[in-house]
């Protein structure tokens, strides 16, 4: 028998990456939340370092994962 009960959602944004578990029963969410830099170059210009965000999705999916439990995720998503 599974223990699966949750879901993670990688959200990342314009300004920063956001990893939330979300179960199917009563508990409370979990959610990490890191910034990265924003970059302008040019007045209207923004940019972002590919590297930076990736670094952030790792942090906030590894802090999520370790107060969770890996044992409980049925399936991770990504948006942005």
């Amino acid at each position: 028998m599974s223990n699966a009960d949750c879901v993670i959602a990688i959200d990342a944004g314009t300004t920063g990456v956001r990893s939330r578990a979300v179960f199917t029963g009563d508990d409370t969410t979990v959610a990490a939340y890191r910034e990265f830099t924003q970059h302008y170059p040019h007045p209207g210009w923004v940019e972002h370092d590919a590297e930076e965000i990736w670094a952030a999705v790792v942090e906030t999916l590894n802090e999520v994962v370790e107060a969770v439990g890996h044992e409980r995720i049925a399936a991770i998503g990504i948006t942005n």
